[in-house]
């Protein structure tokens, strides 16, 4: 199985899909920047879910920190686009367990106790927003480490095999925590290539 993993799109519907995608996996920030200012925020954001609904692959998405969670939800009911706040999505032998930008820390803990239960069986990627805390994944430019510690807390828990993220641009990368690929993949994307039960992370350049 291949992966798409994708982040930080900010409006820009001009997503270059890898060739023997099976599955498309979205960060968050779809929606440009500054959507306050843009009054076609909302235009730009529904053009990003056009392109992906147009590949005709099964698409999982969370929100970000600057989306439109609502019209975002809206526009994929009943289309290839799974959007999840917060939840689970099976492919294969493969759960995406999802939380978008701005769930609380208990309906996190609750949640996530929940669904990585449902899937213990699974092999599990964690697709959240912002990154856990102090890798190479969340270092912003002025030397600050700005990801959330509730994420690390549940790679130490969960286990799972990689955990996908975007948010912070100057970062993009890959970095390990506790076992488990920590991948902000950022606008350019990156491919997880799970083939005859081996594990393959390569960023796209």
């Amino acid at each position: 199985m291949k992966i798409f993993a994708v982040s930080d799109l900010h409006g820009d519907s001009n997503i270059k899909i890898p060739e023997e995608t099976d599955l498309i996996l979205v960060a968050g920030d779809l929606a440009p920047y500054q959507p306050g200012e843009d009054k076609d925020a909302i235009k730009k954001t529904k053009d990003v879910l056009k392109a992906l609904k147009s590949t005709k692959l099964p698409v999982v998405l969370i929100s970000g920190n600057i989306d439109f969670p609502e019209e975002i939800e809206k526009f994929c009911e009943n289309t290839n686009i799974a959007y999840f706040a917060k939840g689970s999505f099976e492919y294969d032998n493969v759960a995406v367990i999802c939380f978008s930008y701005g769930v609380s820390s208990i309906e996190l803990d609750e949640s996530a106790k929940r669904l990585f239960a449902k899937h213990k069986n699974k092999t599990t990627i964690l697709l959240t927003h912002v990154p856990p805390f102090n890798t190479k994944t969340d270092l912003a430019f002025n030397g600050s480490h700005i990801g959330k510690n509730e994420y690390n807390e549940l790679i130490e828990e969960y286990s799972p095999t990689i955990h996908i993220c975007g948010h912070v641009h100057e970062a993009r990368g890959k970095d390990v925590y506790k076992g488990a690929i920590i991948l902000n993949c950022g606008p350019k994307g990156a491919i997880i290539d799970m083939n005859n039960n081996k594990l393959k992370v390569e960023l796209i350049k």
